[in-house]
């Protein structure tokens, strides 16, 4: 008891110093003409949100230092974002009043701002890393300056000092590193948001990838929710140009089953046996003996990341790497109905071997986010697929009604705009080559448009899908000379698209 009050003493701090920096804001805040109404509107919602933090945070954390650490970290998050949102507001308030390059002045906001977002992401890592990450997978979100900025965390996230994984290395392994292995690279050979990968030797040589959860990862994951849905809570509904609640749901789900490690290693194995004869395809095999809740050793998988790979290749070479790699996805997606759903670079490597076919193997890597399809629903992609190009709305219809688009209060009409909207692009001439050429915007038009239309519920995994595609497509586009489609993939898609009594 005697902790549990300590501990809501200490969350109850973060409600205070809120209310302290949002009083200060408000105060500076009065003094700007009409804008101070809306803007201390805001600041007293997230005063009052910042209870609901506190509480959240105490009956999260069993550890009363960690609610200690959060108060000023909230503090300087709240701080940080404010600012942000009084600049904009700042602005809009100057081009209502004159209008004089207004388009420039805003270029230069969205950059300057962008910025701030993606070093604040950076310096905290976490969840906060894990939605800059998301959204820079989302143009049809944000400004073009956003997703450049937004970008580079997939690449430079910053590694943590060997002595913080070491500790976490011993806390899992209950003592010595040495006792299981016989040599680990101090630097490591990738980061992420929550996790980072180091090379290691085992006792009998073996080449192994310890993929280690960077510490307290749960708790701070856990804090960094709390802290946005209190400053979501704050947010006029309609003030962002998408769903930002639902949004922020979907990234809690996503990096609490991220933090899953048991998870993660079913997910690998059951993809690399469905994947056992596919040809030139590897997977590496987890190493379950060495591996706990927080730490997860693979075999070894040589290789380059794909657009490294993609770079130094051939065009035919990339036209042969491209065209596995479709086959390899359409196989999970319409085939399996068990997919990779986070195809990017980084989680793809290219391993030239003579042995292999045509000389190398594409090795995936990294199944914290997988997406596993009913057999009802991957055949009604596939039949969504074949009204689309054939133009019949009916079975796109149903192929809609069967994947789970909701409509509220039972209108149909919701349901027949998506239909229409998808269908209609395809029936001027030409239609399909535009598409082809461009998948990726094509794929983020229609992801777009269903969730913009009133009283029409997305499902999940239609829009994971749409995110594996629009990758995949993004990545035939920047190497549109290798002759590779997306159509390719659609064909191979409706081949494979079979029920699972005939696979």
């Amino acid at each position: 008891m005697t902790s549990q009050s300590n501990l809501r003493h200490a969350t109850a701090r973060i409600a205070k110093a809120i209310d302290q920096s949002i009083q200060m804001v408000g105060h500076i805040r009065g003094h700007i003409d009409t804008l101070a109404t809306d803007v201390q509107r805001d600041s007293l919602a997230i005063a009052s949100e910042s209870r609901v933090l506190a509480d959240s945070v105490s009956h999260k954390f069993a550890l009363t230092r960690m609610g200690v650490q959060a108060s000023p970290r909230a503090l300087r998050i709240s701080a940080q974002l404010l600012a942000i949102a009084l600049r904009y507001r700042l602005e809009e308030g100057r081009q209502q009043a004159c209008g004089l390059g207004a388009d420039a002045r805003m270029k230069a906001l969205h950059q300057s701002c962008a910025q701030s977002v993606r070093q604040l992401c950076e310096q905290q890592r976490g969840a906060f890393l894990k939605l800059g990450q998301f959204l820079s997978m989302r143009p049809d979100l944000l400004p073009a300056a956003y997703i450049r900025e937004l970008s580079a965390l997939r690449d430079r996230v910053p590694a943590l000092p060997y002595e913080d994984i070491r500790a976490q290395l011993e806390a899992e392994f209950e003592g010595p590193t040495d006792s299981y292995f016989a040599d680990i690279e101090t630097e490591a050979v990738a980061a992420a948001s929550l996790a980072q990968v180091h090379h290691a030797t085992g006792l009998g040589g073996e080449k192994y990838a310890l993929k280690v959860q960077i510490p307290e990862a749960e708790m701070q994951v856990s804090a960094d929710i709390a802290i946005l849905r209190a400053i979501v809570a704050a947010l006029p509904t309609g003030s962002l140009p998408f769903d930002i609640r639902t949004t922020l749901d979907q990234i809690a789900n996503s990096v609490h089953a991220e933090l899953d490690y048991a998870r993660e290693a079913e997910h690998c194995e059951n993809l690399r046996i469905l994947l056992r004869s596919t040809s030139g395809v590897r997977i590496p095999r987890i190493m379950g003996a060495y591996s706990s809740a927080r730490v997860l050793t693979m075999e070894w998988m040589p290789g380059v990341p794909l657009d490294q790979a993609l770079e130094d290749a051939t065009t035919d070479e990339r036209r042969l790497i491209l065209t596995r790699l479709v086959q390899c996805f359409a196989q999970q997606i319409f085939g399996f109905g068990y997919f990779h759903a986070d195809p990017h670079s980084g989680n793809i490597l290219v391993h030239r071997d003579q042995a292999a076919p045509d000389g190398f193997n594409l090795v995936l890597l990294d199944f914290g986010c997988v997406e596993r399809l009913s057999d009802e629903v991957r055949l009604a992609y596939a039949s969504m697929l074949r009204g689309v190009f054939c133009g019949d709305q009916a079975e796109v219809r149903l192929a809609l009604d069967n994947l789970g688009f909701a409509q509220e209060g039972n209108d149909p009409a919701a349901l027949e705009e998506m239909v229409v909207a998808m269908i209609a692009p395809l029936q001027k001439e030409g239609a399909l080559m535009e598409w082809a050429r461009d998948p990726k915007a094509a794929t983020r038009a229609l992801i777009e448009m269903s969730v913009s239309i009133p009283g029409l519920k997305t499902p999940r995994h239609f829009v994971l899908l749409g995110r594996v595609l629009a990758t995949l497509g993004g990545i035939i586009i920047d190497n549109a000379d290798s002759g590779v489609s997306l159509p390719t993939l659609m064909a191979v898609a409706l081949a494979n698209a079979q029920p699972s009594s005939q696979r």
